[in-house]
């Protein structure tokens, strides 16, 4: 359901800030113990968003073998010249829009894979220069590239808080449309 993953997600997107936020403050003020704190925090953060990557990325397969079920055997319209306009006007209406959830669920899946690789290559690059740090031998590059990294982080969460929240708005608009046709037919 669309409303519980915006709400996890909004949960996912504080906690981040909240380390973020301790980590950059640690650093600025030189506590290596609330630097470390934090860095677990994040660690444990990130293995939990790429089990919930690798997870929406299966769920989005699995939208696109349903859609591609449903548009199996489809033209891309329906109707002929010699059926009743109406239901022809219905099929047509009602095949445009198994394509359309289709070319959807096939632009999911892209982004959520997409999301799911640049997660994985920051947690990557984040384990790389975890190494300096724990032999206290980073450099200010060093301190900088982490602190870039853990901004995309951040970016990545706030994105997908928004993107919650337009499928939250696509889901209403289809349960009225289906609505609407229900009432129709």
């Amino acid at each position: 359901d669309n409303a519980i993953d915006l709400a996890d997600d909004r949960v996912d997107l504080s906690r981040l800030q909240k380390l973020v936020r301790q980590w950059r403050t640690a650093y600025q003020v030189g506590d290596k113990a609330a630097m470390r704190d934090a860095d677990r925090g994040i660690k444990i953060w990130i293995q939990a968003e790429m089990r919930d990557d690798r997870n929406d990325v299966t769920e989005a397969r699995l939208e696109v073998k349903d859609s591609r079920h449903e548009t199996r055997g489809q033209p891309a319209y329906l109707g002929s010249r010699n059926s009743h306009p109406r239901k022809a006007v219905k099929g047509m209406r009602y095949t445009r829009d198994d394509h359309r959830d289709l070319r959807d669920d096939r632009g999911d899946l892209r982004a959520e894979s997409r999301d799911y690789k640049r997660t994985r290559e920051i947690a990557q690059e984040l384990n790389r220069l975890q190494g300096k740090f724990d032999r206290r031998v980073a450099s200010r590059a060093d301190y900088q590239k982490k602190n870039r990294l853990l901004g995309e982080l951040l970016q990545m969460a706030e994105a997908e808080v928004v993107a919650d929240r337009g499928e939250m708005r696509e889901d209403r608009s289809e349960r009225r449309e289906d609505r609407r046709d229900s009432r129709n037919r």
